[in-house]
């Protein structure tokens, strides 16, 4: 059960950071919405994020890049929803120190019901250490 954003922003980094989604899968509900900046089309259900992100997953384990996420604080965005202070999480791809992308989400009937990638330029974000 999730109860706020940031038990989903927790759980979806440590996904990452494992590369085991398996508690994060169990946490979505079954009309979640993944939506990003970087793809025109919205993935509209449970099973499409799970079939998804099990490529993405794979891909980079067969690649051997390291993904790192790290849990951090919104300090400004391109719209007002989400408000400064909501949790999100911080991507990484590679070596490379500059954040690749910023992960949003919404949680409602406590579940995690969307899932917003975008595009790091567009939003201000502190690192939680």
């Amino acid at each position: 059960m999730i109860d706020n954003k940031k038990q989903a922003a927790q759980l979806y980094a440590d996904a990452w950071n494992t590369l085991d989604f398996s508690n994060f899968f169990c946490e979505l509900h079954d009309d979640c919405k993944y939506t990003s900046q970087y793809v025109l089309e919205e993935l509209d259900s449970k099973n499409k994020i799970i079939e998804y992100l099990s490529g993405k997953i794979q891909a980079v384990k067969n690649s051997g890049h390291k993904v790192l996420a790290k849990m951090a604080t919104l300090n400004r965005g391109a719209s007002v929803n989400p408000p400064p202070g909501s949790p999100c999480v911080a991507m990484y791809q590679g070596r490379s120190s500059e954040i690749a992308m910023v992960v949003l989400f919404e949680v409602c009937d406590d579940k995690i019901c969307e899932i917003d990638i975008c595009m790091p330029e567009l939003y201000s974000v502190n690192i939680d250490d």
